[in-house]
């Protein structure tokens, strides 16, 4: 079983955007479901961003700034788990 999660780069950490946040989550390829925890929390962050009406190039607020790169301490850790194939 294969499960793809973005590769979070040092650029990520430097500029959060709305458009980076989408891209990251949007790379992420998890078909079973297997990482939907550490996945799903981003989806939700995206949607509040949404809901601010965050510009697409637009540095996110300090708050939802803080949550996201803790989300994306999460997702780089993810990447680290390895799944065997039976």
């Amino acid at each position: 079983m294969e499960v793809q999660l973005a590769l979070v780069s040092t650029y990520d950490y430097c500029l959060p955007t709305k458009r980076r946040v989408l891209s990251i989550l949007a790379a992420i390829v998890d078909p079973s479901g297997i990482i939907s925890l550490v996945s799903v929390p981003g989806k939700v962050l995206f949607q509040e961003i949404r809901i601010r009406k965050v510009g697409w190039d637009e540095l996110l607020p300090q708050d939802t700034a803080q949550n996201w790169l803790a989300s994306l301490n999460v997702l780089q850790q993810a990447s680290k788990i390895e799944f065997p194939r039976c």
